[in-house]
């Protein structure tokens, strides 16, 4: 049985770490060596971040920072999402220290990358993220570089989905709260096959519990609740052991 995950989610904006809600409004969270650095003496099963300023600016991924991430004492895996653009950008970010990448908009404006990209890198570092709106039951994908919102192609995903490791689908409305994922969207995916990482508005106990429970569901991500507590991800393992499935076994690690 494959083991399930707990990931936190790292927002980067203008070299800062920020709390967003609902890609509308960001509040500074501190300096991004600190947080990565407890992240991984906290326990998180792996750290995703994703530089939201990237793709806008036309700037291509922030190298500098996965250096200076992949140079800190940590051993948490690291996956970056933003400003990839290309095989030659996939492969400076992994050279440069991650170990899997996220993709969004080069997905949905130009898949036939994919193929290249996968070839280079290999499917399991690939994921692709669907921010997404529901809207009287249909599922749109949401564009935050230009704030709109398109009807989600899922022949697109089921043509590609062997080039790709995960979806990692971020509900945008509930984006920065907890408690208010929008589970019934997972059930849109089932037919896929492709393993699922849930992020934003993913409730703590109860709601990751459920959503872990869910056969397409590899992953929960946590982002703004990371400020409640350096045992936070200690104690939301525990409760998800509750769970029938099996979570890796939380280790706090102590400083270095």
């Amino acid at each position: 049985m494959i083991k399930k995950r707990i990931s936190a989610a790292v927002v980067l904006k203008n070299n800062k770490v920020v709390q967003s809600f609902k890609y509308k409004q960001y509040l500074p969270q501190g300096s991004i060596n600190t947080i990565i650095q407890n992240l991984d003496r906290w326990g998180v099963d792996d750290i995703v971040v994703l530089d939201i300023d990237r793709s806008k600016n036309q700037l291509g991924p922030n190298l500098e920072t996965i250096r200076n991430i992949s140079a800190l004492p940590i051993s948490t895996p690291l996956t970056y999402g933003g400003g990839i653009r290309s095989v030659n950008d996939a492969l400076k970010v992994i050279n440069a220290g991650a170990e899997r990448i996220i993709l969004d908009n080069l997905f949905i404006n130009q898949p036939n990358k994919i193929k290249k990209i996968s070839a280079a890198i290999g499917s399991q570092a690939i994921i692709i993220s669907i921010p997404f709106k529901i809207s009287e039951g249909k599922i749109y994908h949401f564009n935050y570089l230009n704030k709109r919102s398109t009807k989600l192609d899922f022949k697109q995903i089921r043509k590609y989905g062997h080039l790709i490791s995960e979806l990692l689908i971020v509900d945008v409305n509930s984006q920065g709260s907890s408690g208010s994922y929008s589970s019934e969207v997972i059930e849109h995916f089932h037919s896929l096959n492709i393993g699922l990482i849930c992020y934003g508005g993913v409730g703590m106990f109860k709601e990751g519990t459920q959503l872990l429970e869910d056969r397409s569901v590899n992953a929960i991500a946590y982002g703004n609740v990371l400020n409640y507590g350096e045992l936070f991800f200690q104690k939301i393992k525990k409760s998800l052991n509750k769970s029938k499935q099996k979570l890796r076994r939380p280790i706090f690690r102590e400083k270095i």
